[in-house]
Parts: C-alpha cells; sequence; structure tokens
C-alpha cells in the first residue's frame, strides 16, 4: 500500500513539475520572440530610428575605424550595407505586422504599416543621400 501511495504522490509531484516547467518556458518563449519584437516595434515608432538591437554591431565597428583615423572608404560602405540591414529589417515587420494577430484592429494595424512604410521611405532616402 505504501509503495503504490508513493508512485502516486511521486506521479503528482511530476505532472505539477512539468506544469510549472511548461508555463515557464511559454512565458520565456513569449517574452523573447514577441515581447522583444514588439518592443523593438515600439521603439521603432517613437524614435524612427534603427533600434540599438539592430545598429549595436554596426556602430562599435565604425566607431572603432573613427578612431584609427584613415578609413573613411570603409565607413561610407559599413554605413551603406548598415542601412540595407535596417530595410531589410523593417521590411520583415511590415510582413510580422500584416499577418500578425496580436494587433488590436484593422484601423491600428493600418496605422503602424502607414508608419513604418514612412520610415521606410525617409530611410530609403538618407541611404541614397551619403
Amino acid at each position: 500500500m505504501n509503495v503504490i501511495l508513493l508512485i502516486i504522490v511521486l506521479s503528482l509531484l511530476s505532472i505539477f513539475l512539468l506544469m510549472l516547467f511548461s508555463t515557464w518556458f511559454m512565458n520565456y518563449f513569449m517574452k523573447k520572440y514577441i515581447g522583444n519584437r514588439h518592443q523593438t516595434l515600439e521603439e521603432l515608432l517613437i524614435t524612427e530610428k534603427a533600434p540599438q538591437t539592430w545598429s549595436r554591431k554596426f556602430e562599435k565597428r565604425m566607431a572603432a575605424w573613427e578612431k584609427k583615423g584613415g578609413h573613411e572608404e570603409k565607413i561610407t560602405a559599413h554605413h551603406q550595407q548598415a542601412c540595407k540591414s535596417y530595410i531589410r529589417r523593417l521590411n520583415k515587420f511590415v510582413a510580422y505586422i500584416q499577418k500578425t494577430n496580436l494587433v488590436q484592429d484593422e484601423e491600428t494595424r493600418q496605422e503602424i504599416l502607414s508608419d513604418l512604410g514612412r520610415i521606410n521611405e525617409k530611410w530609403r532616402e538618407m541611404s541614397r543621400a551619403q
């Protein structure tokens, strides 16, 4: 009888721990993939500049080259590469907003898409000007 009770208790404890882990993992997943994406989108819409997560590596390289000096061609080429990368990522955001169900309503979706389109045009003009 004690063995059966022990098996039942261990089974229930295992199920409980599995449920806790599943809940934690889903929260982590949601925050990592959806929460960060929406946070980046909010930063994009507010500042209309490339988010820090996108520009960090490009800015480090350009700052190092500027510090050394004499790398104007590299800096210009790298800046153009950065602009292309930002526009490509922005286009991925547009595709995400078009298909996601996590937007309040269609009016909000159209406003966000309009703002992203305006930012895209602004960035394209800036990349052509350089």
